[in-house]
């Protein structure tokens, strides 16, 4: 299985989109705690909308590319963020601060019908509410299979985490993270 992490595609990123990789030990399910790690000071949580490749394909052109997925799910994906500051202002490779055990919540996933009868999906942390919209993506799903599968063979079970926005929440111990679809809560992660 391989897992994508998508970069710049928001309202406003003036980047191109971009991407990076990690290994599932990454993956943190619904409902499983997970231990804050020490290697840090801060990790901040990022949105992100978790696509899952359901065939296999390569050079898949965006019309054709709502044929390789039928479920999506929200999630987080968490950076390092002192670890990350350091490493680009020496100019050395910046992975080791967002590819790193347990560093993408996975929520359940729900399918194409549901997704399309919901407009946005939040994120609450503590008594902060973060909330998105469909419209809030850059390029649309379909885009962006379409540049993974320019340069990587998408196999079934293969995922891609779709950052939402630059807003992100800090990680503490003993808070919940949970994502909400319409009313129905698909994403619980308890931090210790």
């Amino acid at each position: 299985m391989k897992i994508f992490c998508i970069l710049n595609n928001y309202c406003g990123a003036k980047d191109v989109l971009d991407w990076y990789m990690v290994p599932d030990s990454g993956i943190v399910r619904h409902d499983n705690p997970v231990f804050v790690p020490e290697f840090d000071r801060e990790f901040r949580g990022y949105p992100s909308l978790i696509v899952r490749i359901d065939k296999l394909g390569k050079n898949v052109s965006a019309r054709f590319a709502h044929r390789y997925y039928g479920e999506v799910a929200p999630g987080v994906a968490v950076q390092a963020v002192d670890l990350l500051d350091t490493l680009r202002s020496s100019g050395k490779p910046w992975t080791r601060a967002v590819v790193f055990d347990k560093c993408c919540f996975v929520g359940e996933f729900i399918s194409l019908d549901e997704w399309n009868n919901t407009s946005s999906f939040e994120i609450r942390y503590g008594d902060d509410i973060l909330s998105w919209n469909k419209c809030d993506l850059k390029e649309s799903i379909e885009k962006v299979i379409e540049a993974v599968s320019r340069e990587n063979i998408i196999k079934t079970g293969d995922l891609i985490l779709v950052g939402l926005s630059q807003e992100s929440f800090v990680l503490e111990r003993d808070k919940k993270v949970s994502a909400y679809v319409g009313d129905c809560e698909r994403l619980q992660i308890r931090l210790k």
